[in-house]
């Protein structure tokens, strides 16, 4: 059974000079430690979410749409991608994040013909919104165009998921190869797995 001294001794392994084999020293250490870890895992996540958030924004600033615009657009959809994956497909797949941007800029459109004035004679809409050209798709009631998308996100996503499967697979298989490997040379008779 260890006691409290083993223990903080087990945390300290690796810290330099006394601090890791005098009592005082390492009990503060390893307490200042802990709380450094604590505060560390926080920040962790903030820091993570910050870089997605750029990642996506480099990528929707390309289309020439705000981020804040995009994301606003990306909730009235009611797509349900976290930033994660936004900013996973930012970087490997540039069609499919330009997909998702005109779905944004669509929703917004929609959500602007709908909440908007509809007494203004000039046709122009009380809900002021952008729509660069880059980000222009025919939307003038086409729904060809929207399934041409939503069949695009679909290969997208499915292709993902096959392309990890297929990793998965190769790293089982180099796994178990260096299992038979080591069990040849120790035993000298292969294993079936």
């Amino acid at each position: 059974m260890t006691n409290r001294k083993d223990l903080i001794f087990k945390l300290a392994k690796g810290y330099f000079g006394r601090s890791k084999n005098c009592w005082r020293t390492t009990r503060n250490r390893v307490e200042h430690g802990l709380e450094h870890a604590y505060r560390g895992r926080k920040e962790k996540k903030r820091t993570m979410s910050s870089i997605w958030i750029q990642n996506v924004k480099a990528a929707t600033e390309q289309h020439g749409v705000k981020y804040s615009q995009f994301m606003n657009g990306f909730v009235l959809s009611g797509c349900q991608i976290n930033r994660k994956v936004l900013a996973e497909l930012a970087q490997t797949e540039p069609l499919t994040m330009r997909a998702l941007v005109a779905l944004s800029v669509q929703a917004r459109r929609e959500f602007a013909v709908e909440f908007g004035n509809k007494d203004n004679s000039a046709g122009a809409l009380s809900y002021e919104l952008d729509f660069p050209v880059e980000a222009e798709l025919s939307y003038e009631g086409e729904d060809a165009e929207v399934t041409r998308i939503t069949e695009h996100l679909s290969k997208v996503f499915s292709d993902l998921v096959a392309k990890e499967y297929e990793e998965d697979k190769i790293y089982q298989q180099k796994l178990e190869q260096e299992i038979k490997d080591k069990k040849i040379k120790v035993t000298g008779d292969p294993i079936i797995v």
